[in-house]
């Protein structure tokens, strides 16, 4: 091992024809490695590195500081000081870059994955954690899915939820409280060093959406061709008054053909019990309509039918750029499905039923009639309305 006066032409100058070290006289420890020239390097490997001892230790140890010339001499004895500082105090830069390495490999992605599995599958009903699930793909994973967690810091978080805000505040509070959870999971955990959410406070609740579609928006987007899955969706909506979430998971073993019924499992319905919704001609048109995979169950989709379909705020936006409205979300064809109901003369008791609203208090307990027939009578009405809503 040669000890040179290394400066910058040297180290840019040198060539061996054996691997040779050079010490560096300026900081102790600090060593320049060059390797032989080979085909694919004229000039060699040069490669800086510290020679150390821990304290108390007598075993000499190497640590591997990077190449030459991306690292250069200055750089690499301002590093080398740095390093030697850490060294003083009992750090080990070989256990301090391969924490590193570990907390790089710890993307969002990973950690979200522990967290649906060791927390979700324990403290969340199947419906909760199908909707987290949801969530955390539509709206975090393509965000900050693949970023190392120790690197998403508050400004990114607000970042992300400030661009939920086109899709609305319920989203962007749902999503506030199913992050607020995942961090405070890793932080527990020691996945990262600190809780963003601690102070990073939820948007306020916007008030209650009064928003009904027109008849001309109705016919509008109904003759809409932007997406063959979407518009279906948004029909089918419209057509049963049920909460998008349900449209969007649907699955063909929960429609029955014969009896023109779509039974809704209790896990996936908000009441917590299962909910019957008879189907008219034209949302068995809808149905219809779609090809059915055999791959998969679900209804609405464009993999195959292994996964609902998922790009659902692109495709909205796409809609209302196409038919010239706008402010109306796909939440709103549920109210103005019950709006149209009000218009048909059904009775509130019947179109309560049939949008699957709970009874409040002990009604529930002691009014057990289940209006089957009169759904059904509700949904040819709703059809009804739709069609003069088409036709006027």
């Amino acid at each position: 091992m040669s000890r040179r006066n290394l400066t910058d032409r040297f180290c840019r100058t040198i060539s061996v024809d054996a691997p040779e070290d050079f010490r560096d006289p300026k900081v102790s420890g600090l060593e320049l490695r060059v390797a032989h020239s080979s085909q694919r390097f004229s000039q060699g490997v040069k490669s800086w590195r510290i020679q150390y001892r821990l304290p108390g230790s007598r075993k000499k140890l190497a640590f591997k500081i990077g190449r030459f010339p991306d690292i250069s001499l200055a750089e690499a004895r301002s590093m080398a000081r740095a390093l030697f500082a850490e060294i003083a105090k009992g750090k080990d830069p070989r256990h301090t870059r391969q924490a590193a390495a570990a907390g790089r490999e710890r993307t969002v992605a990973a950690v979200w994955d522990d967290y649906k599995r060791l927390h979700g599958t324990v403290h969340n009903r199947p419906r909760t954690l199908k909707d987290k699930q949801y969530a955390f793909e539509a709206y975090v994973k393509p965000s900050i899915g693949s970023w190392p967690m120790a690197e998403v810091d508050r400004s990114k978080l607000e970042t992300l939820l400030r661009d939920l805000s086109e899709i609305g505040t319920p989203t962007q509070r749902k999503v506030h409280r199913y992050l607020s959870s995942f961090w405070r999971f890793a932080f527990e955990r020691g996945d990262v060093d600190d809780n963003p959410f601690l102070t990073l406070r939820a948007p306020k609740p916007s008030p209650a959406r009064e928003r009904v579609l027109s008849n001309d928006e109705i016919r509008k987007f109904w003759h809409g061709d932007t997406h063959r899955v979407y518009i279906p969706m948004l029909k089918f909506t419209l057509l049963t008054g049920q909460r998008f979430d349900n449209v969007r998971q649907l699955r063909w073993s929960q429609i029955n053909l014969e009896q023109n019924l779509w039974l809704i499992p209790s896990d996936e319905f908000k009441g917590k019990r299962p909910h019957s919704v008879p189907l008219s001609g034209m949302a068995i048109a809808v149905l219809q309509s779609l090809l059915r995979w055999e791959r998969g169950d679900y209804v609405f989709t464009t993999q195959g039918g292994i996964k609902p379909f998922g790009n659902i705020g692109h495709e909205h936006a796409k809609v209302l750029e196409a038919t010239g409205t706008s402010n109306w979300h796909r939440h709103d064809l549920r109210r103005t499905a019950g709006t149209i109901l009000q218009r048909e003369q059904v009775t509130k008791e019947v179109a309560e039923a049939f949008l699957g609203h709970k009874m409040p208090g002990v009604t529930a307990i002691y009014l057990r009639h289940d209006y089957a027939q009169e759904k059904r009578q509700a949904a040819d009405l709703l059809q009804h309305g739709i069609t003069k809503a088409l036709t006027t």
